[in-house]
């Protein structure tokens, strides 16, 4: 699959071959729907916990006498008959957060991403490095993409200071690594704006694309060699 590759004039300067694994998928509303509002329920770090009647402030007179009032007999104001009381049964520190494989929140993102290519939403820059931290620059690169004015997400190499300077004041857009790219800032934004380094560094974190393939084997055999010393080693020391 070929995608074009434009620079920050806007014009194209050639493609760039990428894999339908991840750029070319149908859509999974539901998938997509499960990771969003597990990472929206992770955002907000909410825990489920009430007092009981111990940990609730007061309560330590007794209300008025046993016998002799006609009223019901009560030891503390916090009680959970009464207004203000403790809470009888419920909940303790429960984490109401929910959880989704490393698989399932890469697929989404997959998704989402294929369907941005579809649509025209999605833009390869051959580079997004920035001589000062001027926001001109930023926004003459939107406007030369047609997506000024519009909702964006630029991806490309945080590490840059002039990269997230040059976006920060650009409203409706955001600038961060590739390496946070996550379901909630894809969907709240139309368009997708990535320099070619990222690009190649979102591919090689899916398992599938060949780079992180022979990234992995190569890691394998290091790993292997290693081992293989040492065992080495320890025969020489055996032998001493």
């Amino acid at each position: 699959m070929q995608l074009d590759v434009y620079n920050q004039k806007g014009q194209k300067t050639g493609q760039v071959t990428v894999p339908e694994g991840i750029f070319s998928l149908i859509r999974n509303d539901a998938l997509v729907y499960q990771v969003f509002t597990v990472k929206q329920a992770k955002a907000h770090h909410t825990y489920a916990h009430t007092k009981t009647r111990a940990d609730v402030r007061g309560g330590g007179r007794k209300p008025w006498k046993q016998k002799g009032t006609g009223r019901a007999r009560h030891g503390s104001r916090r009680s959970p008959l009464w207004v203000g009381g403790g809470i009888t049964f419920g909940p303790r520190n429960v984490k109401a957060a929910k959880t989704v494989n490393q698989k399932m929140n890469k697929k989404a993102i997959a998704t989402v991403l294929s369907s941005q290519v579809k649509s025209n939403a999605l833009f390869v820059i051959d580079s997004l490095n920035f001589t000062e931290p001027k926001t001109r620059q930023g926004a003459s690169l939107l406007a030369a993409l047609g997506a000024q004015g519009a909702s964006n997400l630029v991806l490309g190499d945080a590490s840059d200071s002039h990269f997230t300077r040059v976006f920060r004041n650009i409203p409706k857009t955001k600038a961060t690594s590739v390496r946070r790219i996550n379901i909630i800032d894809l969907l709240s934004r139309k368009n997708c704006i990535l320099s070619s380094d990222a690009l190649k560094s979102l591919i090689n974190s899916y398992p599938g694309s060949e780079d992180s393939i022979a990234s992995r084997s190569e890691t394998v055999k290091n790993k292997g060699k290693l081992l293989s010393d040492k065992k080495i080693n320890k025969e020489k020391i055996s032998a001493i």
